[in-house]
């Protein structure tokens, strides 16, 4: 892990020179800062030099990475972050983005997040609301999966999801054993 930070501030340290256009230009910066924190303009509105927002960089990825499906009505199922197949009346989605570890599937306004553990595939019935989940496999780091489920956005006719299985629930997030090979998990929902 700590190979990875340190590449990843390596790479930012470098990009930056790149980004900095020079005097009087905006540096393509795509990412919002919080406030109070790196302050990327000064009261005078000058820039300050290597802020280390540059672009989305380290953070923006680690903030903001996911992948999102979704059903469009003139192009249909789409993906953002990761590549679809279509198999009869299940949508296979396989995350592709830096971590593996967030998928929001739009239609069914649900949100699957992993603390420990990464997807492997996440398939969506499209007449159902049945969603099955796969977790990579184990291996020497990671025993367990930790899975986290929310419902932002409230979708007419679609109920509360729940995992088919009994797992441990704790600190807010269900504690799955991981296996050999990809751990399938069942998820339904109870419509209203």
């Amino acid at each position: 892990m700590l190979c990875l930070l340190t590449a990843s501030l390596f790479a930012v340290t470098i990009q930056n020179p790149a980004g900095n256009r020079g005097d009087g230009v905006p540096a393509p910066a795509t990412l919002g800062l919080e406030q109070g924190t790196l302050e990327f303009d000064t009261p005078d509105f000058k820039l300050k030099p290597y802020s280390g927002d540059y672009g989305p960089n380290f953070f923006g990825v680690a903030a903001n990475a996911a992948t999102y499906l979704v059903q469009h009505p003139e192009f249909g199922w789409q993906s953002f972050g990761g590549n679809i197949r279509i198999d009869g009346d299940w949508i296979k989605l396989k995350p592709l983005d830096a971590f593996g570890r967030r998928v929001f599937v739009a239609p069914r306004g649900l949100w699957l997040e992993l603390d420990a553990g990464t997807f492997e595939s996440i398939e969506v019935h499209s007449r159902t609301h049945a969603v099955r989940v796969g977790l990579s496999a184990a291996n020497s780091y990671t025993p367990i999966a930790r899975l986290r489920m929310d419902q932002p956005a409230k979708i007419v006719g679609v109920g509360s999801y729940r995992m088919k299985s009994e797992f441990t629930f704790e600190r807010g997030a269900f504690t799955i054993p991981l296996q050999k090979a990809t751990r399938w998990l069942e998820l339904t929902d109870e419509v209203p």
